[in-house]
């Protein structure tokens, strides 16, 4: 289990989702979550932030990922909220839900292809 000691620098709600940033030594951290903790979180407080190591990914400065399901596909449709855009693909109309910040960051428009990857344990057979 990875464990970080991190402080709460910004709390964001909307609709049933929390966006929150974290810092770690002078870098930030974005976490996701549904808003059960929302009520008893608050900015400058002290937090740990956990993750397995097979949640780690990472990849060669050339997009080599350390992950199985990978595959290229390109934005069709870009659905932009306050706080999250969600990314639509022309691949089999799978979407992506990504921070704002990081959508502005990525400059993402209609038409851009991308290397897209799924971590193997995050998938649920449905029979």
């Amino acid at each position: 289990m990875n464990i970080l000691s991190a402080k709460l620098v910004e709390l964001n709600r909307t609709n049933e989702l929390v966006l929150a940033k974290a810092e770690v030594e002078k870098q930030l951290f974005t976490i996701i979550m549904l808003d059960g903790m929302y009520s008893i979180l608050h900015i400058g407080m002290k937090i740990q932030l956990l993750f397995k190591e097979h949640e780690l990914s990472f990849g060669n400065l050339n997009c080599v990922l350390s992950i199985e399901n990978v595959f290229n596909a390109r934005i069709c449709k870009i659905k932009q909220g306050e706080f999250f855009w969600q990314i639509f693909f022309d691949f089999c109309n799978l979407s992506s839900l990504i921070t704002a910040q990081k959508g502005k960051e990525l400059g993402l428009k209609i038409g851009d292809e991308k290397l897209c990857f799924v971590k193997a344990n995050d998938i649920i057979l449905r029979v």
